[in-house]
């Protein structure tokens, strides 16, 4: 059994390679908290970004040195998080193309959740280019909030036949993610996980991710998930 942990919507703590310089990566607290939690529980992650930020800033401006550092570390590897505005796919590709040109191939990350969680085939054609394997659909908690329409190019039913057991669908394994960091209070969360830890077969992969935007504010949970994993010995860390 495996647990998938990912940050999503990624980008200001890229920006801020650019704008304050750092002698190393990890001088930036959101990279020093990943860090962290490595050292402590052997915890892996996998970081979804976008290409740019309002098209003003582009990842392909950080300095070469910071990737060599993140792909030196081991712990860290980076996913295409797909458009943040719905644009035709030209659009998608270029900005896919943009990304992965910005750094080395070991950081390229084979599975990824994109934004919105949209994309249709041609789309993940284009994303199979780059060594994706795996995608992450929709978990059950945000639907509970917002009438959102089925993962990429799912039915409603056809969605519902995705779990933590990998699908194989044209070759591409779809998972559902599993849980969502900030919409739980954190024994709420931990009772959560531990139930599908005891339930999950030794092939589940479970995915708990949240957002950039929330990792200071939840820094507490995601310890504390990254410790219950730690100390479950049926269960490791991947990306």
């Amino acid at each position: 059994m495996k647990l998938h942990l990912s940050v999503d919507d990624v980008i200001c703590s890229l920006m801020d390679l650019c704008s304050q310089a750092p002698n190393s990566v990890f001088d930036i607290p959101f990279w020093c908290l990943l860090r962290d939690l490595n050292e402590k529980y052997g915890a892996v992650f996998t970081i979804y970004a976008f290409e740019n930020y309002a098209e003003s800033f582009h990842v392909n401006c950080i300095p070469k040195q910071y990737w060599a550092e993140f792909a030196d570390c081991k712990f860290i590897r980076f996913g295409f998080h797909g458009v943040f505005r719905r644009e035709k796919n030209d659009f998608f590709e270029r900005q896919c193309i943009g990304f992965y040109s910005c750094f080395p191939e070991a950081l390229r990350a084979d599975t990824i959740r994109l934004h919105r969680y949209e994309a249709d085939p041609s789309m993940i054609g284009i994303l199979r280019r780059y060594g994706v394997s795996a995608i992450l659909c929709r978990e059950d908690e945000s639907r509970k909030i917002n009438d959102f329409p089925p993962s990429y190019m799912f039915t409603e039913n056809e969605e519902k036949r995705i779990g933590t057991v990998p699908v194989k669908i044209n070759g591409i394994s779809f998972v559902k993610t599993s849980l969502r960091i900030e919409l739980h209070e954190k024994n709420q969360l931990l009772q959560e996980l531990n139930e599908l830890i005891s339930k999950s077969s030794d092939d589940a992969i479970i995915a708990v991710f949240t957002h950039e935007k929330f990792v200071s504010e939840y820094s507490d949970s995601i310890d504390a998930v990254c410790r219950l994993v730690n100390k479950h010995s049926n269960i490791d860390f991947t990306f």
